[in-house]
């Protein structure tokens, strides 16, 4: 027979962040659609300038705090996990 699992406050913190996770990835580029209607050289009646801009703001500012806050978060562990081996020692 299988055993079953029990599922620790732990567990379900890394389960739950992973859902968040991949629902933000997932709707993250509906929101970073570029606009449309750029201004042309003639203030918009006429000839193209040729440049396509897109914005990368809410994105790349996302990306960066999340894996800012995801590097904290691993280096308490860390420390923490250095505290209780000392104090085991």
């Amino acid at each position: 027979m299988m055993k079953k699992m029990k599922l620790t406050l732990g567990k379900a913190k890394v389960r739950l962040l992973s859902v968040l996770m991949l629902l933000v990835c997932v709707a993250m580029p509906m929101i970073t659609f570029a606009q449309a209607g750029f201004e042309t050289v003639d203030g918009g009646a006429g000839t193209d300038t040729g440049v396509t801009d897109v914005p990368i703001d809410g994105g790349t500012a996302f990306l960066i705090a999340a894996g800012v806050l995801f590097g904290v978060y691993r280096l308490y562990q860390v420390v923490q996990d250095k505290n209780k081996m000392a104090i085991a020692n």
